[in-house]
């Protein structure tokens, strides 16, 4: 009877060990980032340390089941001004996961697949993104459920859907990304708004309808051949950026023939955002034999009073140690009101090329350099980051970033945001 019961045991232990086996995959990162603006204000930040905590850990049931739990964790020190919103905590992936042979599905915190080019992705504007950088800025997590069915290895299906959605972070009050001279540039050529001395700004209220948050949704279809990747997406969801309206309180310079102010401190500004529809696609052409990858997509998102259409034809060239980017986008904008809303942190160009450098001659050294050029208006982002590992997980990264334009061109009024940072950090 005992050698029954331990041979009875021993084979229920087996059993439970094939259905519950787990495996654990964990990798955590931290850094610390000293930054530097290029500002002159009393109001705006000048120097800041910036703390980062990133941790990917998942327990994987029997291949077929796996939590994730990898969180993001940032705090912001501004050294010169005190800041409600130093911390931020970002679920990046949080949830449930099945892996299946042709289904899968995520529930929890998630993010969508990139399929766009790597620099100005039409369709990268429909997930929310933390803004605090716009030059830098990172997807939100949505909080809902995600599917992908693989109907066979030419015909892929991606959705994801969030009953409601989360409102991205623009920059603080108190950021470089907020025009310290000069005009407020506007969407309308009928306003002439005039900023004061020192300007400070303040944010009234974020509005957004309740129903403009539920429901929102993305979804997307892919089509492999040998030849090419073809991607179709259709969402509903906010718009890529807000409305923000100043609050026009200060001394009537004219009426005509545009309307032109200048503004009183505190600059009230009132922040709106709106529910969209998107309707954008591209392909993917892989030139092997020439090292090569040719990407074109677009997207038009319209809402009640405007329709943005954004396209982008990129070129990927590997040679060597260098990988070599070049991207050309057109943004068009047709809104039917004509009115004082700040031509936001999404719409800094109409006319862009972009171009993006790459050099790792070893597993120890890379650099990173990039430009972006509106033909139309003469502004321009540069941006060069070389960075350094001194074992297989500590590194060193140092960061410069160049804004500006010639006079009237919407980047020339950041031309303050101008930075250099220096970052290190570790993972293990």
């Amino acid at each position: 009877m005992r050698t029954q019961f331990i041979q009875t045991l021993f084979f229920l232990l087996l059993l439970t060990q094939q259905t519950w086996a787990l495996d654990f995959d964990t990798k955590t990162e931290v850094y610390v980032a000293g930054n530097s603006y290029a500002v002159d204000s009393e109001f705006a930040e000048k120097n800041q340390v910036f703390y980062f905590l990133s941790s990917e850990n998942k327990v994987v049931f029997n291949s077929k089941y796996e939590f994730a739990l990898s969180p993001e964790v940032y705090y912001l020190d501004n050294l010169k001004i005190e800041d409600q919103d130093k911390a931020l905590v970002e679920p990046k992936e949080i949830g449930l996961k099945y892996f299946g042979s042709h289904l899968s599905w995520t529930l929890g915190f998630f993010q969508m697949k990139k399929e766009g080019p790597d620099i100005l992705d039409p369709l990268e504007y429909q997930q929310p993104k933390n803004y605090l950088d716009p030059l830098h800025s990172g997807k939100l997590a949505l909080l809902g459920v995600k599917a992908e069915l693989a109907v066979n290895s030419y015909l892929s299906f991606e959705v994801g859907y969030t009953p409601e959605n989360r409102i991205p972070v623009i920059p603080r009050e108190s950021s470089a990304w907020y025009p310290r001279e000069g005009v407020l540039p506007t969407e309308s050529d009928s306003y002439l708004i005039t900023l004061p001395d020192n300007p400070n700004y303040r944010i009234n209220n974020e509005e957004h309808s309740k129903d403009d948050l539920k429901n929102n949704y993305i979804f997307k279809t892919k089509i492999t051949t040998s030849y090419t990747d073809i991607i179709l997406q259709v969402a509903e969801t906010l718009s890529s950026s807000p409305d923000i309206s100043p609050t026009l309180t200060g001394t009537l310079i004219s009426t005509t023939p545009v309307f032109a102010i200048k503004l009183d401190n505190p600059i009230e500004l009132d922040v709106r955002w709106k529910k969209v529809k998107n309707y954008g696609g591209g392909f993917n052409i892989p030139l092997e034999s020439m090292g090569l990858i040719v990407k074109v997509f677009s997207n038009q998102e319209v809402s009640e009073n405007k329709k943005t259409l954004m396209s982008t034809i990129a070129f990927e060239k590997t040679l060597g140690n260098w990988i070599a980017i070049l991207e050309a986008t057109a943004q068009q904008i047709n809104s039917r009101v004509d009115n004082s809303n700040l031509s936001t942190i999404t719409n800094l160009y109409e006319n862009a090329q972009a171009l993006g450098l790459r050099y790792a001659p070893n597993d120890k050294f890379s650099l990173l350099a990039g430009g972006l050029y509106d033909s139309q208006k003469g502004s321009y982002v540069a941006t060069l980051r070389p960075k350094y590992f001194f074992t297989q997980n500590a590194y060193t990264e140092l960061q410069v970033v160049a804004v500006g334009g010639k006079e009237g061109a919407l980047l020339s009024y950041f031309d303050k945001a101008d930075s250099a940072s220096l970052k290190i950090g570790t993972s293990f």
